[in-house]
């Protein structure tokens, strides 16, 4: 989705940085829209190819923006030049070079510091997180390989949505300490739901109390009850019993998802 305008003019500030010994300018708006196609020729490419070229990956982006155009055309009919928002800007400037994209965003952390530090560090998370799920949806789609760290603890148990029903199961390193790798589904709708991380003992325990509850037998898995009800009922025996526990991130547990995905 582009949004197109006839404006002669924009405000727009410019940037100086030296690459490998050569100048560049970084043509911008004050709410950091690049002008690739200008910066695009430093790098003896054209913006327009790239855009034709990816626009798969241009759907992502706006995907996760809610629809949102990540692109303008700004300039008189006969030469228009496309402005792009910062995010969709690094991950360009990232095929053309990973260095100067890693100059610019540098540039971007030091302007918005002098602003307010708490309120950037969290967009600095959010912008990161959101190209890390792109650069996963845009990896399954092609057959590449996905990592996603599971850094919580070595033991733990999960919740999922599969095909309308809710499913658990618990996971455990084997004897050298590494984790049994995963399986992906060829279930288009599953959904992680929560991930909690506690000791090989704590996770049994509450393997056992939500197989108790729910009178469920053997390896079957599928419980008849809402995702708020496991998950409550979950909490509840951490809270009973005073397990030290660490619970998943939503960004993470969004990767997860991307990864089981057929």
């Amino acid at each position: 989705m582009t949004k197109k305008t006839e404006l002669k003019w924009v405000e727009t500030q410019h940037l100086e940085f030296t690459h490998k010994e050569k100048i560049i300018i970084v043509q911008k708006t004050v709410d950091w829209s690049i002008n690739m196609t200008q910066l695009a020729k430093y790098f003896g490419k054209r913006c327009r190819n790239w855009l034709s070229a990816n626009k798969r990956i241009i759907r992502a982006f706006e995907a996760l923006e809610g629809g949102k155009p990540l692109i303008t055309l700004i300039g008189p009919s006969n030469r228009k030049h496309s402005y792009v928002v910062l995010r969709l800007a690094l991950r360009i400037l990232k095929s053309y070079d990973e260095e100067f994209a890693d100059q610019v965003f540098s540039c971007y952390q030091q302007e918005m510091l002098k602003v307010d530090r708490s309120k950037v560090l969290l967009e600095f998370n959010e912008l990161y997180n959101r190209i890390e799920l792109l650069e996963a949806e845009v990896a399954k789609k092609n057959g590449m390989p996905i990592k996603v760290n599971l850094v919580g603890g070595k033991y733990l148990l999960y919740a999922y949505i599969c095909n309308g029903q809710i499913k658990f199961g618990t996971s455990f390193c084997n004897t050298h300490g590494e984790r049994v790798k995963s399986h992906s589904t060829s279930v288009p709708n599953l959904s992680i739901s929560f991930v909690i991380y506690s000791s090989k003992r704590n996770i049994k325990i509450l393997d056992q109390a939500i197989k108790n509850m729910f009178c469920i037998e053997g390896r079957f898995e599928h419980i008849n009850c809402s995702m708020p009800e496991l998950e409550t009922f979950v909490m509840g025996i951490l809270d009973v019993y005073r397990f030290t526990y660490k619970k998943e991130t939503d960004h993470k547990l969004r990767l997860l998802s991307i990864f089981l995905k057929s």
